[in-house]
């Protein structure tokens, strides 16, 4: 099971990362906008953008700053991105 985390909104378009043990489907469901987004581990490093509304990976990229959850620095994304899914962030310090 890959460790998911809830992403609360702060400022304009930074998403600051909090571990939790919902599932994705839990996420999914959750209601508010501090519950649009969530990070899903892929592997050390590496996390997938989720969002429950359809937005494109150009818009997240342009729109938001993501900070990994282990250093709390801002990740980068991964290009190139498909335009119709979510973007893959990478942390420089966390995936070596």
């Amino acid at each position: 099971m890959s460790q998911n985390y809830t992403l609360i909104t702060v400022g304009h378009g930074r998403l600051i990362p909090s571990e939790t043990t919902m599932t994705e489907e839990q996420l999914q469901k959750r209601t508010g906008q501090s519950s649009a987004f969530w990070l899903t581990r892929i592997m050390d490093g590496i996390y997938r953008l989720n969002c429950k509304n359809k937005i494109t990976a150009e818009h997240c990229v342009r729109n938001y700053q993501v900070y990994c959850p282990q250093c709390k620095l801002v990740m980068e994304p991964v290009f190139p991105v498909n335009k119709h899914e979510t973007p893959v962030y990478t942390c420089k310090k966390c995936s070596k």
